[in-house]
């Protein structure tokens, strides 16, 4: 992914922001164009709590804490806090919205989620308005004022293209200009 960021930020011309049109004017060389990407359909991820590794080549045990971001996203003096008094030796990012910090236990903050049965850590969102130029909708409003309801998997989309999840949920909001667009089973586009 970083050389492709590397790729498209030396390459890209005039107006081509959009990875899409750089795409779709022919920007990438024949080496991109082969190359798989790899996406797994499912929301389904690691819940928040302790958990314990073990090498099994040399016995050694590792412990840490998962813990999850409201929405993948968090303040950053919120975080600095956070890590600091966690006391955690290592901060890893996962793909699920999720941190791991290592030598943790059972910690606790408001920049965090620890509870598995947290509404939020079953909604995927996009930074919405007015981050993204794109977004009709504040998806930060929309997620925490839909987080209980009754769905397995919601997505909450500023605009129709998808980026936070491109993949079928089983609720979808969408802005769309001057309303919102409400799926069951669907992707934003649909």
């Amino acid at each position: 992914i970083i050389r492709l960021a590397h790729f498209s930020a030396t390459h890209k011309r005039g107006m081509q922001r959009r990875i899409a049109r750089f795409i779709r004017d022919g920007g990438l060389t024949d080496e991109w164009q082969q190359t798989p990407i790899f996406l797994a359909e499912t929301p389904y991820a690691p819940a928040p709590g302790n958990i314990s590794l073990a090498d099994t080549d040399t016995g050694h045990q590792e412990y840490g804490q998962l813990a999850g971001l409201p929405l993948g996203r968090a303040d950053a003096s919120q975080l600095k806090e956070m890590i600091q008094q966690s006391g955690a030796e290592a901060v890893r990012l996962t793909p699920y919205n999720l941190l791991l910090l290592e030598a943790v236990q059972d910690f606790t903050h408001p920049a965090i989620i620890t509870d598995a049965q947290n509404p939020l850590l079953k909604i995927k969102a996009c930074v919405g308005a007015p981050y993204c130029q794109s977004a009709f909708i504040n998806t930060d409003e929309i997620a925490h004022a839909v987080q209980g309801l009754d769905a397995e998997f919601i997505h909450i989309s500023g605009c129709g293209k998808g980026c936070a999840y491109p993949y079928r949920a089983a609720l979808t909001i969408t802005g769309q200009p001057d309303t919102l667009h409400v799926v069951e089973n669907g992707y934003p586009w649909d």
